[in-house]
C-alpha cells in the first residue's frame, strides 16, 4: 500500500493514518473474458483481501458457446444473455472476487468506471460509430 492510499481521520492519534481498504475493478468487453483474460491476477488480490469488481461492457446477449459439447444452446438473446450471467456468477464465486457487473446491450456504448464514497459506479457515455 502507497502513502497515497493512507489517509489521516478524525481522531486518529497525532502522525498515524488509517490505511482505505485496496480496489480493483477489472473492466473486460466480453462476459468469459474474466476468465480467460486476468483470471489469475483477479483471484491473487481478492485472496490478499483486495475487493475486487469485475465488469463486462456487455451482457453477453450476442455471444455463442464455440464447445460442441455443451448441448443445446439457448434460441435466443435474453436466453444467451441469461448463460451467460450465470456463468460470471460462477467464475466470480471461483475467483473470490464480488459478484460481477454486467452492462446489458452496451456493446458499442463507451463506458466510463468511477468510485464514488466507496462504491464503484459504471457510467455509460455516447454511442460510439
Amino acid at each position: 500500500m502507497t502513502e497515497s492510499t493512507a489517509r489521516p481521520t478524525a481522531g486518529s492519534a497525532p502522525g498515524t493514518v488509517d490505511r482505505a481498504p485496496l480496489r480493483l475493478m477489472a473492466v473486460h468487453a466480453h462476459p468469459d473474458d474474466e476468465s480467460s483474460k486476468g483470471a489469475a491476477t483477479s483471484a491473487r488480490y481478492a485472496a490478499e483481501g483486495v475487493e475486487v469488481l469485475v465488469v463486462s461492457c456487455t451482457g453477453g446477449e450476442r455471444g455463442d458457446v464455440l464447445n460442441p459439447s455443451f448441448g443445446e444452446l439457448p434460441a435466443t438473446a435474453e436466453g444467451m444473455a441469461e448463460l451467460r450471467r450465470a456463468e460470471m456468477a460462477a467464475a466470480a464465486m471461483a475467483l473470490g472476487v464480488a459478484s460481477p457487473v454486467l452492462v446489458p446491450g452496451a456493446a458499442g456504448i463507451a463506458l466510463a468506471a468511477i468510485l464514488v464514497g466507496g462504491t464503484f459506479v459504471v457510467i455509460t457515455m455516447a454511442a460510439m460509430q
